[in-house]
């Protein structure tokens, strides 16, 4: 190879570097400083699950879509919910990572007899009556918060 064929080529490869970087350090920062912030109000769905929104509009309340590797059925309707949780054995749960293992751990880890051997001991504090009874703390608690959002907004 002679000496202007790799000093081209060095020469291509120091562009393509620098565009990189360029990119990463000025023009990104640029594009995320012109976007503007979602407040309190909008709709986050449209950010964290845009296939799901997107698969829920065009086929309905249950779907199935893939998750990665994954295939995964989504049911939206309250009385399905109920029975795949009241049939524990019938409908199994997907095997997660490791990572998810570690951040959600407990009730929606657990599989088959430890599943329900937990769901009956916290099924009580889920009572109609016990929950009707916070509502006020969760009137008080939240309401707490989004002020708090509101004040860090508008400072």
């Amino acid at each position: 190879m002679s000496l202007p064929v790799v000093a081209a080529a060095l020469m291509v490869v120091l562009a393509a570097v620098l565009i990189r970087v360029v990119n990463w350090v000025w023009i990104t920062p640029k594009k995320l400083e012109r976007s503007k912030p979602i407040s309190l109000t909008d709709d986050v769905i449209p950010y964290l699950l845009p296939l799901a929104l997107k698969m829920f509009n065009s086929h309905g309340r249950t779907f199935f879509m893939w998750t990665g590797p994954v295939p995964t059925i989504m049911i939206t309707n309250p009385e399905h919910i109920k029975e795949v949780f009241t049939k524990s054995y019938d409908f199994e749960a997907t095997v997660s990572s490791l990572f998810v293992k570690l951040l959600v751990g407990g009730l929606a880890s657990y599989k088959g007899d430890k599943w329900a051997r937990h769901r009956r001991i916290i099924n009580p504090a889920f009572n109609l009556e016990k929950i009707k009874n916070m509502v006020p703390a969760f009137y008080h608690c939240s309401s707490e918060v989004v002020s708090q959002w509101e004040r860090q907004e508008s400072s």
